[in-house]
């Protein structure tokens, strides 16, 4: 019998417990085992899902999300895992929908819909066209797929290294993109069973632009120094588009670092901008296209 454990970072979540604990009972197929672990609150998240029986882990001081996933990944006894944020919706059918159909070699995974602060669906993220196998790197920049809306095999999860600990924002994109540089298949169900709130006390949506785009430059250079030359090309036009953006901001520092990190990947040549820009490039590289310029 396939056994599946919810897995539930929270950090001064006390408003979120009632309703997610809700949705949790409301599951048509029980997950086998809930865990939470408290990433240093200083409200009555512990206490209350303590007053509701749950299973609790505790940090005095917080570490951040990849630290409490990390900890819940070494903690549970489930062969699969669920990982979800406290904040956001989960339809009933999920465990039955998309259990059946993990297995120790393949996750499983749904749509899901991002919903603003006001109730209003931002867009709905669907995945008909998953590449069902080999890396898949370059979709997944592309097109993010939440771990809310995955079940995963938690030794593949494991064996890859779990969360990057060191950073504190794109942590989960820099996993979802090692696990696609694995190689690992999916199947994908055509529903929407979960619903990401985009609130704006989050710590991703908090942060300003400039800040998401560095952190998003260190996640993209952590795995550039990680992965062979043949995997990590696909990073370069993402790259190259971080370059852009802080090129606008007039931020040289990361302009070079990015396009450097891009010339490593082997990307040279910026093909998704004008032709003025793609001429100096082939002439220049990116760091002197952006160089001449930042001096007009």
């Amino acid at each position: 019998m396939k056994r599946v454990a919810l897995l539930v970072p929270c950090h001064n979540a006390a408003r979120f417990v009632p309703p997610f604990l809700a949705m949790v009972r409301a599951q048509s197929r029980p997950y086998d085992e809930v865990l939470f672990f408290d990433d240093g609150s200083t409200d009555d998240t512990v206490h209350l899902l303590a007053a509701a029986g749950c299973q609790v882990l505790r940090e005095e001081h917080n570490r951040g999300a990849a630290y409490a996933r990390n900890r819940l990944l070494a903690a549970t006894t489930a062969d699969y895992v669920h990982l979800h944020d406290i904040d956001d919706e989960l339809d009933p059918a999920f465990v039955a929908t998309l259990l059946p159909d993990v297995r120790p070699d393949g996750a499983v995974c749904c749509a899901f819909q991002r919903r603003r602060p006001d109730g209003h669906v931002e867009r709905e993220d669907r995945f008909r066209d998953l590449p069902v196998a080999g890396p898949r790197v370059a979709y997944f920049i592309d097109h993010f797929l939440t771990f809310n809306a995955v079940i995963y095999p938690r030794t593949v999860l494991w064996e890859l290294g779990g969360f990057e600990e060191s950073l504190r924002i794109h942590e989960d994109l820099h996993l979802l993109l090692r696990v696609a540089a694995s190689g690992l298949p999916y199947v994908y169900h055509d529903r929407i069973l979960t619903t990401w709130q985009l609130r704006g006390d989050s710590t991703y949506h908090a942060a300003e632009s400039r800040h998401i785009a560095a952190g998003l430059l260190d996640c993209l250079a952590d795995l550039n120094r990680r992965w062979p030359r043949d995997i990590r090309r696909e990073l370069g036009p993402t790259l190259l588009d971080l370059a852009w953006q802080f090129h606008a901001w007039r931020d040289t520092e990361n302009t070079r670092r990015a396009a450097r990190l891009a010339q490593s990947c082997g990307q040279w040549s910026i093909a998704n901008r004008g032709g003025r820009m793609r001429w100096l490039s082939r002439l220049f590289g990116p760091v002197g296209a952006y160089r001449l310029l930042a001096t007009r």
